[in-house]
């Protein structure tokens, strides 16, 4: 697969694993994030693969207390994808002490 292809995948998956974690978290979490995204920092989920930290600054803000659940849900939802660096950069970027949960023999 391409580099353009592998990333646009990498992308819709990020996208979807975020609108899945935050909708089962709850839909108006769902909404307010959507909306701060866009009034804010003039973006969308799917900028957020790219730019993770614009969703880790927004989580934090209006999340303080369920950051962590958040990103949990996120994080399981693309956790057989890490081996992609992408998907690795993003995790990390979202919750730092991911590094030291990656399996380092998958990398070997």
């Amino acid at each position: 697969m391409d580099d353009v292809k592998l990333h646009d995948v990498l992308q819709g998956l990020t996208m979807l694993a975020i609108e899945k974690s935050l909708l089962d978290f709850s839909p108006i979490a769902y909404n307010k994030v959507l909306e701060h995204l866009e009034e804010n920092h003039n973006s969308y989920i799917s900028d957020c693969y790219s730019k993770p930290q614009i969703l880790r600054e927004i989580l934090t803000e209006l999340y303080t207390r369920s950051y962590h659940d958040i990103v949990s849900r996120i994080t399981e939802e693309l956790y057989e994808f890490r081996y992609q660096k992408s998907i690795e950069r993003f995790l990390v970027i979202l919750n730092p002490n991911f590094v030291e949960n990656i399996d380092a023999s998958h990398y070997n």
